[in-house]
């Protein structure tokens, strides 16, 4: 279960990174509207995507992990995603989609530095997802043989 969960933070920390860099290529004046257009809005479609599997691994996780500090990362991180994709679906607006990439652009490198740090406290065994079970809630096959 411990390594589920890892991986999943895994996730949603390279997907808020490769989310970030999409963000602050498209937020660049007039350049970011010329790749979109030109593309034929298909950079909106991908993040729209990612900011959609985003918001799932998150709530996925989230309902995993019982380390209530990562528990309210998460969640702030299920709100970013959720205007991600409104502000995604509205970026085909000329001036407010560049004002809607400037600003995911910000919270989603915010989000990518905060999903580094608990990769980094992760790799060194300093934070714990899951609860351990009390061995006295254990049971063992030799107990089940004595209750018969």
């Amino acid at each position: 279960m411990n390594e589920k969960v890892k991986k999943s933070m895994l996730v949603l920390y390279y997907l808020s990174l490769i989310t970030a860099a999409i963000e602050s290529v498209l937020a660049f004046p007039f350049f970011g509207g010329i790749i979109v257009l030109v593309m034929l809005y298909l950079p909106l479609m991908v993040l729209l995507g990612f900011y959609i599997a985003s918001l799932v691994f998150s709530i996925q996780t989230r309902n995993e992990i019982h380390n209530q500090e990562i528990r309210e990362i998460l969640e702030k991180a299920k709100r970013n995603y959720i205007i991600g994709i409104v502000l995604t679906a509205l970026a085909w607006i000329p001036f407010f989609g560049w004002i809607s990439h400037i600003l995911m652009t910000f919270l989603m490198w915010q989000l990518y530095f905060k999903f580094n740090e608990i990769q980094d406290q992760i790799l060194q065994g300093k934070v714990d997802l899951v609860d351990d079970i009390p061995a006295a809630d254990v049971k063992s096959d030799s107990d089940n043989e004595s209750d018969d």
